[in-house]
């Protein structure tokens, strides 16, 4: 990808690339921009999907987007909301349309938490396009660092089963994207060298069926 810094502030991208502040929608081929103003970030995307099976890019897969960042430095640390509209198609038709919420805040020393929600605003039925309003996923995250080559960490992770309803996933690809992932985790690392790193994580899945 080429990005270029129009102003300070202003600054825009295109190429194959995942936005930090939308990270969960992955890679994003097309056009990103963004601006500052003050402590807000405002953004838009237009562009594409890569293709679900192998990964290229892939036009018949468009999609757009916007967000609004808020960002907040404490002496202590920093807080940080992102909301954002997504948009995703396939050829003419849309496949997906959700909302999405990101937190993420190190105001406690030594302490950071992350966490996304995703809410789905669109369902077809019968070929008749209807709005929604459903939470389709939930992930929060707590990273603990007691001393410096210590590092604990613990994770919730539950979603539903996402529809696209105009792309073809198999269960193997849906088994893969929800039942694999949510769950409670546990993890553990250390640094007891120099770049040398020892982890141990554990973790319990509950899938509804």
């Amino acid at each position: 990808n080429l990005k270029y810094d129009m102003t300070k502030n202003t600054q825009v991208s295109f190429g194959r690339r995942v936005n930090s502040k939308i990270s969960s929608i992955g890679a994003i081929d097309g056009l990103q921009f963004e601006t500052k103003i003050n402590r807000f970030s405002l953004g838009a995307f237009l562009g594409s999907r890569p293709n679900y099976i192998d990964y290229n890019f892939d036009l018949t897969l468009p999609q757009f987007g916007a967000y609004i960042a808020h960002r907040y430095k404490m002496s202590n640390g920093e807080i940080q909301n992102i909301f954002a509209l997504v948009n995703q198609m396939n050829s003419s038709k849309t496949d997906r349309r959700f909302a999405y919420f990101q937190h993420s805040n190190s105001l406690i020393k030594n302490l950071y938490f992350f966490s996304t929600i995703e809410l789905d605003l669109y369902k077809t039925i019968n070929g008749k396009a209807q709005n929604t309003f459903s939470l389709t996923s939930t992930y929060l995250s707590l990273n603990y660092r007691p001393w410096r080559r210590l590092s604990l960490s613990t994770s919730y992770d539950i979603r539903k089963s996402v529809i696209y309803y105009e792309t073809y996933k198999s269960l193997i690809n849906q088994f893969i994207e929800t039942q694999a992932r949510q769950g409670l985790s546990l993890q553990a690392n250390y640094n007891s060298l120099k770049n040398i790193y020892f982890g141990i994580r554990t973790g319990y899945r509950f899938p509804s069926n």
